[in-house]
């Protein structure tokens, strides 16, 4: 890309953000709201008695975290493989605990790595959701297996729930 591309591209991202935008804690408010409702279901997930009704909104809320409190992009959601879950690294920082969890293949990938860092909760979350959810979603596709999310982007699935 020539300089005088890349400046124009900066002066475009420049006035873009100058412009109002969804800020992070309007993002959070969603987030806040929604909690109760996610953790009553994730209680019912726990103990065998998830109706299916409240699958999309686990799906959408552990997938709400990841991309709005931790600025991902939808693409690093989507993207995100088992085995990267099952990678993921845990790191201790002001003598709180986090696993970080690298994405490879994203919008960005040519240019940076996708990373982000749940605290003990949020892994929690995603990992009663890996444990006793994921299993019970039979994708229509098999080689959507490789998928943390079970709800992907124009991809269609169904749920088989085992009670």
């Amino acid at each position: 890309m020539s300089r005088g591309a890349i400046k124009e591209t900066t002066k475009l991202r420049y006035e873009k953000m100058k412009r109002k935008q969804i800020l992070p804690n309007d993002c959070m408010k969603v987030l806040i709201v929604a909690k109760r409702h996610f953790i009553a279901a994730l209680q019912e997930a726990t103990e065998g008695k998830l109706s299916e009704a409240k699958v999309p909104l686990l799906n959408g809320y552990l997938e709400g975290v990841i991309a709005l409190k931790h600025c991902q992009r939808r693409g690093v959601v989507m993207n995100l493989l088992v085995d990267e879950w099952l990678d993921r690294q845990s790191t201790v920082f002001n003598q709180k605990t986090y696993s970080v969890i690298s994405v490879k293949e994203h919008k960005t990938a040519a240019t940076q790595l996708a990373m982000f860092a749940l605290d003990e909760e949020e892994e929690a979350w995603l990992k009663v959701y890996y444990e006793r959810i994921r299993p019970d979603l039979a994708l229509m596709q098999a080689s959507d297996d490789q998928y943390f999310s079970c709800q992907q982007l124009g991809r269609s699935f169904t749920i088989r729930l085992t009670t």
